[in-house]
């Protein structure tokens, strides 16, 4: 397979190479035996007439002493001729195969190029995604205070007046966090991907609580309920801050668990204390023991 490499040698971009070793590289040229092959029959036809027509002869010595090599020289000008057109089918065959690869690693390059841009652009809102979702876990908070406040049974019984608005998740952020999971690499999706599935989780939950303490008589809905709720906006705001400093690019490292102290400075911050509300914090421990690392 020299003479292919020999072929693609002609379509390829290479630096100069010394004389020497282009001189080597073609006497190792299987073509290039292939030719020499072919002449031999030629040089001994030669040889033939000069040895048997010393001095001089007539075309027609000539024609009479062709006439007994015809059938070798036929079947060295075919050698020759099979040999040349394959070279040139190699030739042909190999810059058409260049040129689908340089075809090929501009669409590769093209593709990585619109990624890398879909990257930038999710990226730069991440932290207002991030400060919509923080508000809506505070929100959440906030609102379930105010029912152990205005409750303060063991039961929930509040009529709809009394019932603070239901804290709605931010759907503005999703196609954004969206974006970031599908255009980031693959090693900093899944901390995205389990934040916004987090805020699925306590959206639903809190739809749930807030319907059942609306609803008939028969329904049934427990301070623990509003206090598990807390918990779990909690363990999320503690999502959302380890996320912080990679989306205002301190960092090019996503993390794959949030930081059990942020648990605690979340509820502090939502003046939620450990003498009062013991048992909120014991909930949220036990939220963040389950939360696993984020990774493929």
């Amino acid at each position: 397979m020299g003479w292919i490499k020999s072929a693609w040698s002609k379509v390829s971009i290479r630096k100069p190479r010394p004389f020497e070793d282009q001189v080597w590289k073609r006497l190792q040229d299987p073509a290039l035996g292939m030719q020499i092959f072919a002449i031999v029959p030629i040089i001994i036809v030669a040889t033939d007439i000069v040895t048997t027509y010393p001095d001089d002869f007539t075309w027609a010595q000539l024609f009479q002493k062709l006439t007994g090599w015809q059938t070798l020289l036929a079947g060295t000008l075919a050698i020759m001729a099979s040999v040349f057109a394959a070279r040139a089918v190699v030739v042909q065959t190999a810059s058409a195969e260049l040129a689908e690869q340089k075809r090929l690693d501009m669409a590769a390059a093209e593709k990585e190029l619109a990624t890398t841009r879909a990257l930038v652009a999710a990226r730069s809102v991440m932290p207002m995604s991030l400060n919509a979702l923080a508000e809506y876990a505070e929100a959440v908070a906030e609102a379930s205070m105010t029912v152990l406040d205005r409750s303060p049974g063991r039961r929930v019984r509040l009529t709809a007046d009394r019932m603070p608005p239901l804290p709605h998740a931010p759907s503005e952020t999703v196609p954004s966090l969206q974006a970031f999971i599908l255009a980031a690499p693959m090693e900093m999706g899944p901390y995205v991907a389990d934040l916004l599935s987090d805020v699925q989780i306590l959206s639903a939950s809190v739809s749930s609580v807030w319907r059942r303490t609306l609803g008939d008589e028969g329904q049934i809905v427990f301070q623990d309920n509003y206090r598990a709720l807390i918990a779990r906006a909690a363990v999320l705001h503690a999502r959302i801050a380890e996320l912080y400093p990679f989306a205002r690019r301190e960092t090019e490292v996503v993390p794959s668990m949030p930081r059990h102290e942020d648990v605690h400075t979340a509820l502090r911050l939502w003046r939620v204390f450990r003498e009062t509300e013991g048992d909120i914090y014991d909930k949220a421990d036990l939220f963040f023991r389950r939360v696993k690392p984020s990774v493929l």
